[in-house]
């Protein structure tokens, strides 16, 4: 099994759509439910290497050189210059006229998605396809993460779940992970489904 940073010649197609899988409720949202956009756009974002799901930012799991599992990784020192990247790239995925609705439906999500601390090592987007779960493989990624962000100084490794979805939280705690905070969806659903997120938060200085 061997853990490497992405690059662009990566499948940009698979990626994309685990990236989806991962936060699927969100990003319907923000595509007004419509998948393939919102995998289009994925995959968009992923080749041009910029913003929180470019390429630069994705780390991927492979075995036997077959993709298992991807994650992006960041700080708050990173956080502003991924989010200039994603905004430029939903800019120029959907035009000076389109891209305003969708910009007013991301401004909600900033109330479960939120900036970490600048010694906070922060995971979003961690997936493995459908038939690889529950063989550890998302366990590897993190606890590989977690070795990473000792090496380099970070206080906190972090990530949010869903609060439906109680297998993930329990496989966290089980880690060591405590929940910090429980973040509240602050804008209108407009009849999508989006689980509000409890932040958790493994201490790396004790």
């Amino acid at each position: 099994m061997k853990i490497r940073e992405a690059n662009k010649s990566d499948s940009s197609k698979l990626i994309a759509q685990l990236m989806y899988n991962s936060g699927k409720e969100i990003c319907d949202f923000l595509h007004k439910g419509n998948n393939m956009s919102s995998i289009s756009f994925l995959e968009y974002e992923f080749k041009s290497g910029n913003g929180f799901g470019g390429y630069k930012n994705v780390t991927i799991v492979e075995k036997n050189n077959e993709l298992i599992a991807i994650g992006s990784f960041y700080d708050g020192k990173k956080y502003n210059k991924l989010l200039q990247g994603s905004l430029v790239n939903l800019f120029k995925y959907y035009g000076l006229i389109k891209v305003w609705a969708v910009l007013a439906r991301a401004n909600h999500t900033s109330s479960i998605l939120k900036k970490p601390k600048k010694d906070e090592l922060y995971v979003s987007g961690l997936s493995v396809p459908q038939e690889k779960r529950g063989q550890g493989i998302g366990t590897i990624l993190i606890k590989n993460k977690i070795a990473f962000a000792k090496t380099n100084g970070y206080n906190t490794f972090s990530l949010d779940v869903a609060t439906n979805n109680i297998k993930a939280e329990k496989l966290y705690s089980k880690l060591g992970f405590i929940i910090k905070e429980e973040k509240i969806f602050s804008g209108k659903r407009n009849g999508f489904i989006i689980p509000n997120l409890r932040k958790m938060e493994l201490p790396l200085n004790l």
